[in-house]
C-alpha cells in the first residue's frame, strides 16, 4: 500500500490542478481507511452543504407534486426521508441510482443491503401513496473489508468499514489539511429515478460544500 500511495503522489506532477486535488484527496481517503495509521488521525473536519440542484433553496429539503425529500449529508453517506405525495404507488429504482463525484458516476448501495452484496442487484423499494421511508445511500465502492492484524502485543480485529465521501482527517499533514479545506465548492450529486404509475421520473440532486471547518485538534 505504501508503494502505491507513493506512486500516486509522484504521478500528480503530470495532472491538472483539479485532478491533483482529487488525487491528493484519494491518498488521504486511503490512508484514513488503513488500520496501521499510528496513534493519531490528526485534526477532524466537518463539512457544511447546500443544495444546488434542482433549486438553490438554501436548504436540504425539496418537494414537487410527487415527492417531498429531506437530506442529511453525513461523513460516509447521504441520509434522507422520502415521502410519496402522488396518488399512485412509487418504486425507487436502486439499480439505476448513482452518486456523482469528481464527474464520475458511482453505483450505490442503500440501507438494509448487506455489505457483502453491495455490488449485486437491489430490488426496488415500493412506497404506497401517502407513505414515507427513511434511508441512506453511499457508493458501493466505498465499502470494504479490512483484514485483522494479530500479534503478541497488539491485535486489531478485521471488519467491514466505510470510507468518507470527502476525507475528514488531515493526519497532521499540512498538505492534507490544505486539500481538505480546498474541498469548499466541490459537489456531490445523487441521481434517483422513481417509477410512479409506470412513468419513470429521473430526479437529480446536487449538494455543494459550502464550508469546511476543523472540529477537533
Amino acid at each position: 500500500m505504501v508503494q502505491s500511495l507513493r506512486q500516486l503522489v509522484t504521478q500528480k506532477e503530470g495532472l491538472t490542478v483539479k485532478n491533483r486535488i482529487a488525487v491528493t484527496l484519494l491518498v488521504v481517503g486511503v490512508l484514513t481507511g488503513c488500520a496501521t495509521l499510528g496513534p493519531s488521525l490528526g485534526t477532524k473536519y466537518a463539512y457544511t452543504y447546500r443544495m444546488t440542484k434542482p433549486d438553490h433553496l438554501g436548504t436540504l429539503r425539496w418537494s414537487d407534486s410527487n415527492i417531498d425529500i429531506a437530506f442529511e449529508v453525513r461523513d460516509t453517506d447521504l441520509g434522507f426521508i422520502l415521502q410519496n405525495r402522488s396518488p399512485e404507488s412509487m418504486k425507487v429504482i436502486w439499480d439505476e441510482a448513482v452518486i456523482v463525484q469528481y464527474g464520475e458516476a458511482k453505483k450505490i448501495m442503500h440501507g438494509g443491503v448487506k455489505f457483502i452484496d453491495r455490488f449485486n442487484s437491489q430490488p426496488p423499494t415500493i412506497l404506497p401513496s401517502g407513505t414515507s421511508m427513511t434511508d441512506q445511500v453511499l457508493p458501493s465502492e466505498n465499502v470494504y473489508y479490512r483484514k485483522g492484524t494479530y500479534s503478541t502485543y497488539v491485535s486489531s480485529p478485521g471488519g467491514w468499514e466505510e470510507k468518507d465521501l470527502f476525507p475528514t482527517h488531515d493526519l497532521n499533514r499540512a498538505e492534507y489539511k490544505e486539500a481538505i479545506l480546498g474541498n469548499k465548492g466541490q459537489t456531490i450529486g445523487l441521481y434517483l429515478p422513481v417509477d410512479i404509475g409506470g412513468n419513470v421520473i429521473k430526479y437529480e440532486f446536487e449538494f455543494e460544500v459550502a464550508d469546511v471547518e476543523a472540529v477537533t485538534k
